[in-house]
């Protein structure tokens, strides 16, 4: 199988595999539900309530730790931000 690549995407490519960020980034979405919390983050529900609720919802699982940790390297990578919560 060939695939036919447009001019200056090999360069795009090389970049993606060769920057340490970049391999950071690919680490973490090798990960259990990276992409789900990725995509709840677009999706303004980065806080476990909100995330919670949408799973539920939709009937999907992400268990509680998970969705910690998964947040917490989101955060390391410089992907997100976590907000402090003021009761």
């Amino acid at each position: 199988m060939v695939l036919v690549m447009k001019s200056g995407e090999e360069e795009k490519i090389k970049r993606i595999l060769t920057d340490p960020k970049m391999a950071a980034i690919k680490s973490l979405l090798e990960k259990d539900h990276a992409i789900d919390c990725i995509l709840l983050l677009y999706m303004n529900r980065g806080k476990w309530k909100e995330a919670k609720d949408f799973m539920r919802e939709h009937s999907l699982t992400l268990s509680d730790g998970t969705f910690r940790a998964r947040m917490i390297e989101i955060e390391d990578l410089g992907l997100a931000k976590s907000e402090r919560i003021d009761l």
